[in-house]
């Protein structure tokens, strides 16, 4: 005679609790590894802002300078910051900021394949980033910033 289970019996049949749970665990495992994939794929496109605000150490963040553009986020939590700025052009370049409690800081002029520091303390706002050598602002090497 063969074994026949009811609808109700069979969803409710030890084996088959047993894949469900699998069947859960392994969905959160996959969302959990999908969250993290895109908190990495995250920093590498853009800034790697490290660490946590409140941390006390400020978050680090590259500017490429280029001929005659500026490569970085244009959105940001406010914080302290070090950004790096990054000549990868052929002309000398330099970063200044000026927004919010930040007035026209700015590095020193770096050639080509160097870079400089500068730290700021950003707090919600639009700050305005550009390069103050010769006309390059005028050109294209401007970027406004929306903290918060």
């Amino acid at each position: 005679m063969p074994f026949h289970l009811r609808e109700d019996e069979f969803s409710d049949h030890p084996a088959r609790r047993g894949s469900r749970t699998l069947i859960v665990l392994l969905s959160a495992l996959t969302m959990t590894l999908a969250l993290c994939g895109g908190a990495v794929a995250a920093g590498a496109a853009g800034s790697s802002a490290e660490p946590v605000a409140g941390e006390g150490a400020p978050r680090k963040v590259t500017v490429t300078m280029v001929d005659y553009r500026l490569l970085m986020p244009s959105h940001l939590p406010p914080g302290r910051y070090t950004f790096r700025a990054v000549n990868r052009g052929i002309a000398p370049h330099a970063l200044e900021i000026k927004g919010p409690g930040v007035v026209n800081k700015r590095t020193i002029t770096v050639k080509t394949g160097q870079s400089a520091d500068l730290t700021v303390t950003l707090t919600r706002g639009t700050y305005d980033f550009w390069c103050p050598v010769g006309n390059h602002r005028h050109v294209g090497m401007q970027l406004y910033v929306h903290v918060g």
